[in-house]
């Protein structure tokens, strides 16, 4: 008689599951606002829970993640989700001035099905963060009982006024940093910035936005034509007002190993006035990449000062990088009339403005002896 021997090999497989990149409020994926509903698509595969105060609404069990948005001029946006594989979820939407900041919640629902939210009486430029989770219930001895999910989603904003948000509502932005708006996601919603000293961006929550024929217009994608220097996978858009023929940047680039080659710069525009976005006649004035994480310099030349340009940012193949932009030379610094003045009943007092350039000016108001120049008198 043979004995048969059986050897049992065990493997044991440690799977680590990636952490979506909006996990956290910090990283949350901006969400252009419009007035249909554009859905964006997301998951929360891999999310963990988040060091903000549990949301009202009942299900909340971990495992969220966050959306960005800007508040529109009138002060109301209307939010809603669509199903995915995951089609029972809460909503928990939040005010602050950034990431860091104390988060008041201004709406919560959901618990039976894909919720919505229309929300009004907002503060115009503000943010609001939207906190989406799984609906969970342990149920009544079982009875019931809806287990925690992951899985997909869709999610869209629009502005319930029925207007079109400006001020580049798409982009992530880098919340931590002096509440600057963050970069639009399409060239038509590229964020106007008065100054660039001190902004922060982020290449996260981008798609590509791109037009080329040929050799002309913006680019593409991996080996498209066009003026840009690089493809393009997640570009965002900023506007400034060129202050002299050569605009001079130092840009800081960090991220981590989600950035490990850095990121993509272009300056580009048109040699006379007219509409820059789509149009294939665009020129380029400067263009980098990569432009690897640490501290860089870029420069733009050729430009006409108190005309329009445009700064496209993309992550090199795809990164997830943040930066940080402070000018060297050639950009209008911001714009004041100096500090506040009072007078006296019949009295008369110069206003002049600074930081404006080669740009056009004009003033607003009762008692002004011209509503344009650089100087005028008040009484």
């Amino acid at each position: 008689m043979k004995g048969i021997l059986f050897i049992s090999t065990f493997m044991m497989v440690i799977v680590a599951l990636a952490q979506p990149v909006n996990d956290n409020p910090c990283n949350a994926i901006p969400i252009d606002i419009n007035p249909g509903c554009i859905s964006f698509n997301g998951d929360n595969i891999g999310a963990t829970s988040s060091n903000v105060v549990d949301p009202s609404c009942g299900g909340y069990n971990g495992e969220d993640v966050w959306f960005v948005l800007l508040v529109p001029a009138n002060g109301s946006v209307s939010i809603t989700m669509g199903s995915g594989s995951l089609s029972n979820m809460n909503m928990s939407v939040y005010s602050a001035s950034d990431c860091n900041s104390t988060f008041t919640e201004v709406d919560c629902n959901g618990g039976g099905g894909m919720p919505s939210s229309n929300i009004t009486g907002l503060v115009p430029g503000s943010y609001l963060f939207i906190r989406v989770f799984d609906y969970f219930s342990p149920g009544i001895f079982g009875v019931g009982a809806d287990p925690l999910e992951e899985g997909t989603f869709s999610i869209c904003a629009q502005n319930s006024g029925g207007q079109i948000s400006t001020g580049g509502s798409g982009g992530s932005g880098s919340y931590g940093c002096g509440n600057k708006p963050p970069a639009g996601n399409t060239c038509e919603t590229a964020t106007p910035i008065c100054t660039f000293d001190g902004y922060c961006g982020s290449t996260a929550g981008y798609t590509a936005n791109y037009w080329s024929s040929g050799n002309n217009g913006l680019g593409g994608v991996t080996n498209a034509d066009g003026i840009f220097c690089g493809s393009i996978e997640n570009n965002s858009f900023i506007s400034f007002i060129a202050g002299a023929s050569t605009v001079e940047l130092n840009v800081e680039v960090s991220g981590g190993f989600s950035c490990s080659d850095g990121v993509q710069f272009m300056m580009f525009g048109l040699p006379s006035a007219g509409v820059v976005c789509q149009n294939n006649s665009i020129q380029e004035y400067g263009c980098e990449s990569p432009m690897a994480p640490g501290n860089n310099n870029f420069t733009g030349n050729g430009l006409i000062p108190g005309q329009e340009y445009y700064l496209m940012v993309d992550g090199f193949a795809g990164d997830v990088c943040d930066y940080e932009i402070s000018a060297i030379s050639g950009v209008l610094v911001e714009m004041s009339a100096g500090p506040d003045q009072t007078i006296c009943l019949g009295e008369s007092i110069g206003l002049t403005i600074y930081g404006a350039g080669n740009g056009t000016i004009n003033w607003s108001g009762p008692y002004l002896n011209s509503n344009t120049g650089e100087t005028v008198i008040a009484t």
